[in-house]
């Protein structure tokens, strides 16, 4: 989205308060994150790394999700079903 001031400068969705809305996936995912992985202290940054990518790992092959029937990605991918 443009600046209304300076047109070429670019400003990222969700800088207006009267767009609540916008970021609402992101939270979303983010509070999953937080809940499944039941927040715990690392040994490092590193250590910290790792464990989200283990999860993401998870949760794009591997987690059953509601709106795929509650079979995982790769199932739903394999059995070729439409979405609901």
């Amino acid at each position: 989205m443009r600046h209304r001031d300076n047109p070429a400068l670019f400003l990222p969705d969700g800088m207006w308060a009267d767009n609540c809305t916008d970021n609402a996936f992101m939270e979303s995912c983010w509070g999953t994150l937080k809940t499944e992985m039941a927040i715990v202290e690392y040994d490092g940054e590193a250590h910290a790394r790792r464990s989200v990518r283990e999860y993401v790992g998870f949760y794009r092959f591997d987690r059953k999700h509601s709106s795929l029937g509650y079979l995982t990605p790769t199932q739903f991918t394999r059995l070729g079903r439409p979405r609901r």
